[in-house]
C-alpha cells in the first residue's frame, strides 16, 4: 500500500488500475477486457479470437494455471497463523487504500 499510494499520488488514483491477479487466474478474459477499458482501447479482433474462451485461436499461454503446479504442499496451520497476522495490517492498509478486500485472509491457503 506505501509504494501503490506513491503512484496515486503522482499519476492519480484514476489513473491506476489495480486487478486482484487470482481474477487474472481464473477468468482472463474478462481481466484482459477490464484492462482494455480502462485504457479505452479496443481489442483488434484478431485478438480477441486469440484470447478469448472459445475463441477458436490456439495459443499457449500461461495465465496462472502452470505457475506453481509443482508446488504441492501447504502451510501448517501454525505457519499461516503467523503469516496472516504479520500481513493482517498491509493487507488491510491495502485494502482501504484501494476500497477494495481481496479476501486474502479467507482464500483457504
Amino acid at each position: 500500500a506505501v509504494h501503490l499510494a506513491k503512484y496515486f499520488r503522482h499519476f492519480g488514483r484514476e489513473r491506476v488500475l489495480v486487478l486482484k491477479s487470482e481474477d487474472f487466474y481464473s477468468d482472463s478474459w474478462s481481466t484482459v477486457e477490464s484492462v482494455l477499458r480502462f485504457a479505452w482501447l479496443d481489442a483488434p479482433q484478431d485478438y480477441v479470437d486469440l484470447v478469448r474462451p472459445g475463441g477458436g485461436g490456439v495459443v499457449r499461454r500461461n495465465s496462472g494455471a502452470e505457475w506453481g503446479k509443482n508446488y504441492s504442499g501447504k502451510l501448517r496451520p501454525r505457519e499461516r497463523a503467523s503469516l496472516l497476522r504479520f500481513y493482517e495490517p498491509h493487507n488491510r492498509q491495502l485494502y482501504d487504500l484501494v476500497g477494495r478486500d481481496f479476501g486474502w485472509e479467507r482464500d483457504g491457503g
